[in-house]
């Protein structure tokens, strides 16, 4: 099965005053959807950071083939779990911070990126029917990882300021900015990935073998193959990662422009995961940095293909009869 999804261009606005004693910002969806609740972000500054709060750098992150950007931070915080909800390229994320604080929304924590609050119905499942496992896609597929540059994980009174959304806790994205000098940036990585442990089963002559001993006749079950049904499921995954960044800044102003794409194969036979991400943080000031005004532009194309049965296969391979043919003679 083969999903795409296209997340169309998401801008936010936001525009600051010096000498004021709070700052707003305020969302701006391209396709003249209405928001009616903008965001304060100036009190995120100081509220609670000091004792309730974990900030990671990019220098903290975990290195390598990263596709969501939970994956960044997994194993690097004590006491926030992170786990995947299945092994599909671009699944959710399990990620738990305080428990459970919510009868409906489960454990998963609220995501703000750049200081707008996400919406966690990315990681609602697909029903595929009887014996099937739901597929679950991650809410953060949108955003490039190679594009943030902090992540701070709110526990405890810290979330307060996002109510009841934030009873599973809070995590704080930031994206990165121009930097003083223009600069050019292009990376790219290439990693394989494979089952870590297989089952040790038995094969065709083994298994008739042990049916023969326990006292029935082997060629009842018998159907003339020898097959190895781990090979037929499993393989290695290749995946690919490229990222392309310009940026710069002023004494007035950024700009940063940011391109990223990943191709990445999963270890089930007709599992990957496509996604093209695109990128833009600007700002600039006037009237002597009195005031401040900014933009954030994003966009993301995602492909996704999938075993349907994918639930089913994960339990069926282990009761196979090895003597079944995959093929027509």
């Amino acid at each position: 099965m083969q999903i795409k999804r296209f997340f169309p261009p998401f801008l936010a606005l936001f525009c600051s005053f010096s000498g004021l004693a709070s700052a707003q910002s305020i969302p701006t969806v391209l396709d003249s959807t209405e928001v009616s609740n903008p965001v304060a972000t100036s009190n995120l500054s100081n509220f609670g950071r000091a004792s309730f709060s974990i900030s990671l750098k990019e220098t903290n992150f975990n290195k390598g083939i990263i596709s969501t950007p939970e994956q960044l931070f997994q194993g690097r915080v004590a006491g926030v779990y992170v786990l995947p909800s299945n092994g599909e390229p671009g699944a959710a994320m399990k990620v738990d911070i305080r428990g459970v604080g919510s009868v409906l929304s489960g454990a998963n924590p609220l995501y703000v990126v750049d200081g707008m609050p996400t919406l966690n119905d990315g990681t609602l499942g697909i029903n595929l029917g009887i014996n099937s496992i739901s597929e679950a896609k991650n809410p953060l597929i949108f955003l490039n990882p190679d594009d943030i540059e902090t992540i701070t994980i709110l526990k405890d009174a810290s979330t307060s300021l996002y109510g009841i959304r934030g009873a599973n806790g809070v995590i704080l994205i930031n994206t990165k900015k121009g930097k003083q000098k223009e600069r050019i940036q292009f990376s790219s990585s290439t990693g394989i990935s494979q089952t870590a442990k297989r089952y040790d089963l038995l094969s065709a002559e083994s298994f008739l073998e042990g049916f023969r001993k326990s006292g029935g006749d082997p060629q009842l079950l018998n159907n003339g193959g020898d097959t190895d049904w781990q090979n037929e499921i499993f393989e290695k995954g290749i995946s690919q990662k490229y990222n392309l960044s310009i940026g710069g800044a002023s004494n007035t102003g950024s700009y940063r422009l940011s391109m990223g794409y990943i191709d990445q194969e999963g270890v089930v036979k007709n599992s990957s995961l496509e996604n093209f991400t695109a990128r833009l943080n600007t700002s600039k000031s006037f009237f002597k940095e009195r005031i401040l005004i900014g933009a954030m532009l994003s966009s993301s194309s995602v492909k996704s293909t999938y075993s349907s049965n994918e639930g089913i296969l994960g339990r069926a391979f282990v009761t196979a009869n090895p003597t079944n043919s995959i093929r027509n003679p």
